[in-house]
């Protein structure tokens, strides 16, 4: 018996082995003999296929698994293959999970999957995921997998992904519209933001168009505005006739006290001649008395009532000019470093209020994007929020499984003979 016969015959329970076939062994040593390299899946594949002319994927896979498992010991062997009557079939001495349950995933022998990336523990998000290819003979080509024990690994691993994203391309990296729902406003950082605007922009419109623009944000200051105006020019009307009315009341009192003042004179002229012992007053000019003390008392009434007239004139006139001073003063407020001043107080409050209820708004306002108005601090976005959303909502496979986003499951069989709990494979990418 050959010594290699000999060899594999020794009690090793993880290696199989199987008898070779007469075509088996002319094929391999064929394949040996042209020095193909066993530890290239591929360039095996494509000398089956196209020299050997082989299209039965069974025996392909078959050839392929056998040649990369025997080559290295035929080629010490002065005949090869031609030498061995059997040879391994199995080797699972660099077996582990990962490839046991990626060549079941894929129907294929352990031998067409290999180690890539051993996966990286992560202080704070825990865990890269190991990384492993297997070389497809269907297709002809490599496909390489990410695969997590279970689905909190799964889930960890693609929190990681997204984490790495935000630090290395920044939140632009997402679905912009779908992130605005993580977005918080900071009312004071806006508030700034809009007032430094505001007063950068003010000077270059006139009080017209400030007034109308502070008009939009409050109707009340509108109302308050005109109804001051049309006061004024009421009030001053008001002032103009009642002045003029004054002035004529004042004239016919100045007349009026004119004439008491003759008829004074005239009355003490004749009461200058009267005696009350003689009785010569009533005697000779009482009657003329008598009328011009009538006549007195007529103008004295006149006068009593132009003075109480004037009276509650001069009282209503500094009552519409109280007024009209309270109106000029309101639209004084409309008006000058006022007015600017009200505006921007009203803008910045209007549009703070606004910004902060539709944070939308005032990027388009700035023409920032989230990115940048997060780095201004104009915004937060608690990152925490950002991965386990966009876990949730894209799912596994969408930050996990590059090439198809597809999310698999795959259970391998336990040494009792029960399966494991499923593991879950991501495809990241395949090449020919």
């Amino acid at each position: 018996m050959k010594l290699y016969n000999l060899i594999s015959e020794s009690n090793d329970s993880n290696v199989t082995y199987t008898e070779l076939t007469p075509i088996d062994r002319k094929l391999l040593q064929f394949m040996l003999g042209k020095g193909i390299n066993y530890k290239d899946e591929k360039l095996i594949y494509k000398f089956i296929k196209e020299t050997l002319a082989i299209d039965d994927l069974e025996i392909q896979i078959r050839l392929i698994n056998l040649y990369k498992l025997n080559a290295y010991t035929a080629q010490k062997l002065e005949k090869g293959f031609l030498e061995m009557d059997k040879v391994v079939d199995l080797d699972t001495t660099d077996s582990n999970d990962y490839t046991k349950v990626l060549a079941e995933f894929k129907g294929l022998p352990e031998t067409f999957v290999v180690e890539e990336y051993r996966g990286d523990i992560r202080d704070y998000y825990n865990t890269y995921l190991p990384e492993y290819r297997i070389f497809d003979v269907a297709r002809n080509g490599y496909e390489s997998y990410q695969i997590a024990r279970d689905y909190g690994e799964a889930w960890n691993a693609a929190q990681t992904r997204v984490y790495d994203i935000i630090q290395s391309e920044g939140y632009d990296a997402l679905n912009q519209e779908w992130l605005m729902g993580y977005v918080e406003p900071d009312e004071r950082e806006i508030e700034l933001y809009v007032r430094e605007g505001t007063e950068e922009r003010v000077r270059d419109y006139d009080e017209d168009e400030l007034r109308d623009q502070l008009f939009n944000y409050n109707s009340e200051d509108w109302d308050i505005y005109d109804g001051a105006g049309y006061d004024t020019k009421l009030y001053k009307e008001e002032i103009k006739k009642l002045s003029l009315e004054i002035q004529e009341k004042e004239f016919k009192k100045d007349n009026v006290e004119s004439e008491l003042i003759v008829l004074e004179k005239d009355i003490e002229r004749l009461d200058y001649y009267s005696d009350d012992e003689t009785n010569y007053r009533d005697m000779e000019y009482s009657e003329e008395i008598d009328e011009l003390q009538s006549t007195y008392n007529n103008y004295k009434r006149i006068f009593d009532e132009l003075e109480l007239y004037l009276e509650e004139s001069y009282k209503e006139l500094d009552k519409l000019q109280t007024n009209l001073e309270e109106s000029k003063t309101i639209l004084e407020k409309y008006s000058g470093e006022s007015l600017i001043e009200m505006y921007i107080e009203e803008v910045t409050a209007n549009r703070t209020e606004e910004f902060v209820d539709d944070i939308d708004s005032f990027l388009r306002y700035g023409s920032m994007e989230i990115s940048e108005a997060y780095e201004y601090g104009y915004i937060h976005i608690d990152s925490d929020e950002v991965m386990e959303g966009a876990v949730s909502d894209d799912g596994l496979g969408h930050w996990l499984a590059g090439y198809d986003g597809g999310e698999n499951e795959e259970t391998i069989t336990l040494e009792d003979g029960n399966y494991s709990d499923p593991f879950y494979l991501f495809r990241n990418n395949f090449w020919s």
